[in-house]
């Protein structure tokens, strides 16, 4: 699964967890890697807090993007956190 067919990063992330569904503790596991609770990382998925660009890195890092897929994680979360629509 591509990151680049995405323009939001919790579509992403949410299809992400629903194909590894079979995969024991993986919500654990990823918020793990952000270093954040699992119970923050489910308010992400499901209401209106984002992510950081720490917690975005670290997730990167877990998925082993390269740097292109990294980058452009990481310009998703950008926008979605910034307090108007000009930034």
């Amino acid at each position: 699964m591509s990151i680049f067919k995405y323009l939001d990063y919790k579509e992403y992330l949410k299809k992400t967890i629903d194909k590894k569904t079979k995969v024991y503790g993986y919500r654990a596991k990823l918020a793990e890697a952000a270093s954040c609770q699992r119970s923050f990382l489910s308010q992400v998925l499901h209401s209106s807090p984002h992510l950081t660009l720490e917690h975005g890195i670290g997730l990167c890092r877990y998925w082993q993007f390269s740097p292109m897929e990294r980058y452009y994680f990481l310009a998703l979360i950008q926008p979605a956190r910034a307090g108007n629509d000009e930034l």
